[in-house]
């Protein structure tokens, strides 16, 4: 079991608050819960400097308050030549600047943070950095040569011969200590694939491989646009990401699809699945394209490097899921990462672009909160707010559920006026009380537009974790709109923090 998808050495983000508030100053938050590095420093940067925020990086009290936040997080060793930058963005937030932490000059597999500085005086470290350097020396540097390594990792994934590989020395995190490890790059035409190779260098032996791909490939549908209720004619689709092999399930990179109780046609070469609802395969090649256009929508609020983790690698769908009862249709399985949809044939879930879309949020808040992962019903209800919402207005219509439940004013509507919170919170009203966290966000669609309300909701998830309430997800709103959307008059606040608390009050008993 390796070291490298947690922050190893680095102390649970609680413990650091005073450590930072005495070191650095200002007020730190951890914003997404103990199991994730995403620490908020409010007033920091107005403390250390009044320049731009593009000058952060040439400013020495802005540099210096920085340095002093990494030494007490990350506690750096006098061995290590401690980072590089890799990457710097302007936006319109603020700066944000990413390091690839470094031991004896050689990166770090895994060694990545960021450190963001915002135009309302926060600072914000967000990654997965090793805190503990001064443990993973690695020793003294190997000198094998490049073509005996190059040979090593040509054999071991038995590539060609003539398949080019560029090589890069690199320290491996793995069982508290660190070890020196050769890191091949090599780009493959047929099947495509982007392969990131790491051997260890004392004996060339695989430590890890993977398949960094996005999309391989292109396919063609004839499927329902959203549903057979709300579109009853078939339109050609065209499906992205699939695999470029052939195998017994219709799969890609980010998405894969088997049918419980069953088998479906093979994938073939040519990726032409134009075919009648009736035929074999055609509810999991509905399920497939539902669900990457759903990664498609949130990729475009939240950015593609949001699938890089669990549950999307990738992410398992099952249909014709007896198990699965026809009343709740469809469900996301935490533990598992997998959502599972019912085998009805009358209103099979599979073909509604609702439902799937649905689940994949709820797979998303899973992703950056983890609401569903705790006896919170209170968390679990804004999951079931948070995927209502995205699926709704994805699909511009506030109705849930019409066509699975055969209620054409949907078995649940975003634009309902009269939804208000149920108190106490319990499971009998957890999907009616999910209805009015959504009915929130629509409100807030209706009177900003689209564009606005879906950063706002999609972006404040960053701010919850697993034990989230209303109330907490209503302050979530806030901060990201102070984030995304500063108020010109008033540098504590966002320009829509009014219409937020008086849509939130709306919803209230």
């Amino acid at each position: 079991m390796t070291d490298v998808f947690g922050f190893p050495g680095v102390e649970p983000p609680n413990s650091l608050i005073k450590k930072l508030e005495q070191t650095v100053g200002g007020t730190w938050t951890p914003l997404a819960g103990d199991d994730a590095f995403f620490l908020e420093g409010r007033e920091v940067i107005e403390a250390a400097t009044t320049e731009p925020v593009g000058a952060f990086a040439a400013t020495p009290t802005a540099s210096e308050a920085t340095n002093s936040a990494v030494d007490a997080i990350l506690k750096p060793d006098p061995m290590a030549e401690d980072y590089e930058i890799s990457n710097v963005i302007e936006s319109t937030i603020g700066r944000h600047e990413y390091r690839q932490q470094l031991v004896d000059g050689a990166p770090v597999v895994g060694g990545q943070y960021g450190i963001h500085w915002t135009l309302n005086g926060t600072m914000t470290f967000t990654g997965l950095p090793v805190g503990d350097l001064e443990n993973r020396d690695p020793g003294i540097r190997p000198h094998r040569s490049h073509e005996e390594v190059r040979q090593a990792m040509r054999q071991v994934l038995e590539l060609s011969k003539r398949a080019r590989i560029d090589l890069e020395l690199v320290v491996f995190p793995i069982h508290g200590r660190g070890i020196w490890a050769y890191k091949g790059k090599s780009v493959l035409r047929n099947p495509p694939a982007d392969l990131r190779i790491y051997l260890k260098a004392d004996d060339l032996t695989l430590m890890l491989s993977h398949d960094i791909t996005c999309s391989s490939s292109y396919g063609e549908a004839s499927l329902y646009p959203v549903s057979p209720l709300r579109t009853p004619y078939l339109r050609p689709t065209l499906l992205e990401g699939l695999d470029s092999v052939q195998g017994n399930g219709f799969s890609g990179s980010l998405i894969a699809v088997s049918r419980g109780g069953g088998t479906i046609p093979p994938m073939t070469s040519t990726h032409d699945y134009r075919m009648a609802p009736s035929d074999p395969g055609f509810e999991e090649v509905s399920a497939y394209h539902y669900a990457c256009d759903a990664a498609g929508w949130f990729a475009q609020k939240l950015g593609p490097d949001i699938f890089s983790g669990h549950p999307f690698k990738p992410l398992k769908v099952v249909t014709n899921d007896r198990q699965v009862s026809s009343f709740t249709v469809a469900v996301y399985y935490p533990s598992s990462g997998e959502v599972h949809l019912s085998s009805s044939r009358r209103r099979n879930p599979a073909l509604s672009a609702d439902i799937v879309r649905h689940e994949f949020a709820h797979a998303m808040a899973d992703r950056i909160c983890q609401l569903n992962r705790s006896a919170s019903i209170e968390a679990k209800v804004l999951s079931e707010g948070f995927a209502d919402y995205c699926t709704c207005s994805a699909l511009d219509d506030p109705r849930f559920g019409d066509y699975v439940k055969d209620e054409p004013n949907g078995a649940r509507n975003c634009s309902d006026s009269a939804v208000k919170f149920m108190r106490p919170f319990s499971t009998a009203n957890m999907y009616s009380n999910g209805t009015a966290w959504a009915s929130i966000l629509w409100d807030l669609r209706s009177e900003l537009g689209p564009g606005v309300a879906d950063m706002l909701a999609t972006h404040s998830m960053y701010y919850l974790d697993s034990g989230a309430t209303v109330e907490s997800a209503r302050a979530a709103l806030l901060q990201t709109d102070r984030e995304l959307f500063p108020s010109a008059t008033n540098g504590n606040a966002g320009r829509h923090e009014q219409v937020i608390n008086d849509h939130y009050k709306a919803r209230l008993p």
